[in-house]
């Protein structure tokens, strides 16, 4: 076998040897016209978010999350560790990550700054005659002998007609997975892949995760249905964007020791209609959708639910009938809506960001209230009245920023104009008004119920509010319904108090929200584009971006001091006598979450 990879390896020299222009921090790549596979998925190199590139005759191979776990390697990154990649079981399962535009033929890759360890080795980049590169903040391995025999262990091939085919001699790939599987994969914590099974009433797939801290009692399962903000986009990135909806619950699944279940509806069946079907928010044109594939996806989701159980009951994971169902935003609503609707299947519901609320009454300000703001019309649409005794039972946290002006009645289609302006005539036009009222009718119209407003905080969820959903959910999982001291979120930006100006660059997280109210230069201000003199006159300036490399060119400055953390703690940043501080934020492919790094501002721009 060994000789057979040699010469693959050696036919991929002298077969994709092309020539490359090179620069110490920029090397041009060439990206290749022949076929490539990953335990037998065409990647695509030519449309792929994540292409194959050539350098120096080597063909490279991006280590994103997916292809990584597929292929039998486990990658993480820390600030302080660096870039760390180890065997491990390989799961088998290699997504394309196909996107509507060509790429480039050539394209610019670098040297990373950052610590690589295989292995638990530490790689002497600077060394290597063909490096491990970076392209779009996505680390690469060339396939040489040293990486794919000795260190992975992968098969490889290449001939003119089926082009480049890389396998895991650990891979297993199946059409669909057993209770042993999730079993097995799960020792690990990771997450799978359920496919959509119309025999058993869903026909949508759905993503499952075992945690390792998995409870030794009885437990719920813990659902967040998915939510795409781009309601019109490719089934794939629908299934990406679930994909990271279920890899941000692990948080959640860990501290409770709860599976989590997220499915995978669509956003929407058809963009162009008048008030189009919204899945991911259960509206009422997707509450009366007939077509067998998307009709009532709620009730696919118990479907899922139910298949999700037998799984886990064939690995003697026991798990109650009920579940807890938590969203955020349009998954808010469907929450919501979901609970309004199946009150007797959820054990405890947390809504958050909610701009549309469901209220448990059938009549306000002296008129029906029907679906989704009411429940007047239930037995037309659900074939049952709405069951208030069950509901009061279900216990519910619902929570909104105070600052949060999301608000659909302006500028979205997926509301009648009639519902908008019943909402307006009925409620209030202003969203603040509303907010207040909204409380004041759920607390009045139901048991078992948290409604808080989180004052300051716009339409985010920050590392605070999860920790109370956790707290509310340890409090009220078991006994009789006890509410929580919610977090307080005023002192922990209290260090920007007696600021004058602030300079905002980019992304979306709750600093942007406290440094938008005094900002001289508002947010999403390209970072490429600052200007130096109002970052040195500003009293903080927080940058988002998403490769750190570009950082010295915006600010002329290496970052040998740099202060990197794993946690999601920048909102500790002091703001002390005098002293101010960047911010940065810069994301990891391989990783799939933020890091959050800082620097004292007088040492990178004191000049």
């Amino acid at each position: 076998m060994k000789n057979v990879i040699r010469v693959s390896l050696v036919l991929l020299v002298l077969l994709l040897s092309i020539v490359t222009v090179y620069a110490e921090d920029s090397l041009e790549v060439v990206i290749p016209e022949f076929p490539v596979t990953f335990n037998g998925v065409d990647m695509n190199p030519a449309y792929s978010e994540y292409p194959l590139f050539v350098y120096k005759g080597i063909t490279y191979v991006p280590m994103t999350y997916n292809a990584s776990q597929g292929l039998g390697l486990s990658v993480e990154f820390s600030g302080e560790k660096g870039l760390s990649i180890n065997p491990i079981q390989a799961n088998g399962t290699i997504k394309d990550y196909t996107k509507a535009g060509k790429n480039p033929s050539q394209m610019k890759a670098i040297r990373p700054s950052y610590k690589i360890a295989v292995n638990n080795k530490l790689v002497d980049n600077a060394s290597e005659d063909y490096p491990i590169l970076s392209l779009n903040d996505v680390t690469y391995f060339p396939l040489t002998w040293k990486w794919v025999n000795d260190e992975f262990g992968w098969e490889i091939s290449f001939s003119n007609e089926a082009g480049l085919k890389i396998e895991s001699s650990l891979s297993s790939v199946k059409e669909e997975t057993t209770s042993i599987e999730v079993e097995r994969q799960y020792a690990s914590g990771e997450v799978i892949k359920v496919e959509k099974n119309p025999d058993a009433g869903f026909f949508w797939p759905y993503y499952l995760y075992i945690p390792k801290n998995l409870s030794d009692d009885k437990t719920y399962i813990f659902v967040e249905p998915n939510n795409q903000p781009n309601k019109d986009v490719a089934f794939s990135q629908t299934e990406e964007s679930a994909y990271g909806t279920a890899m941000h619950n692990i948080q959640y699944a860990e501290s409770l020791g709860m599976p989590v279940l997220v499915p995978v509806f669509p956003g929407t069946n058809d963009i162009t209609k008048v008030t189009p079907e919204y899945y991911h928010a259960l509206n009422t044109p997707a509450v009366l959708d007939d077509e067998e594939i998307y009709k009532r996806v709620d009730l696919q989701l118990l479907k899922m639910v139910e298949d999700a159980r037998d799984k886990l009951s064939g690995d003697s994971i026991e798990t109650y009938e009920k579940i807890i169902i938590n969203g955020f935003s349009d998954s808010g609503n469907f929450s919501n809506r979901f609970t309004a609707i199946h009150p007797d299947k959820v054990k405890l519901m947390v809504a958050g960001g909610i701009n549309v609320f469901l209220y448990p009454t059938d009549k306000y300000d002296g008129v029906d209230f029907e679906y989704p703001l009411g429940t007047a019309d239930y037995e037309k649409l659900f074939d049952k009245a709405f069951d208030h005794k069950a509901y009061d039972q279900v216990a519910k946290f619902i929570y909104r920023g105070g600052a949060d002006e999301s608000d659909p009645i302006y500028g979205t289609n997926f509301m009648t104009k009639e519902v908008k302006n019943f909402i307006i005539n009925h409620l209030a036009k202003d969203i603040s008004k509303r907010l207040d009222i909204s409380k004041e009718i759920y607390e009045e119209g139901t048991d078992n119920l948290q409604f808080v407003i989180y004052e300051g905080i716009e339409h985010t969820i920050t590392e605070e509010i999860r920790e109370d959903i956790i707290k509310f959910i340890k409090t009220n999982i078991e006994g009789d319904f006890k509410a929580i001291e919610p977090s307080d979120h005023k002192g922990k930006l209290a260090f920007m108090e007696g600021m004058k100006s602030a300079y905002y660059l980019g992304g979306r997280t709750e600093t942007q929200y406290a440094i938008k109210k005094i900002s001289i230069n508002g947010p999403g201000t390209g970072a490429m584009n600052a200007d130096p003199e109002i970052l040195a006159d500003a009293d903080l300036v927080f940058l988002s971006v998403r490769n750190q490399n570009d950082i010295p060119a915006l600010l002329s400055k290496d970052f040998s001091d740099l202060v990197v953390t794993d946690k999601d703690d920048y909102i500790k940043t002091k703001y002390e006598d005098g002293k101010v501080y960047i911010l940065l934020q810069a994301t990891s492919e391989t990783k799939g979450k933020e890091l959050i790094d800082t620097i004292k501002v007088e040492q990178l721009i004191s000049q």
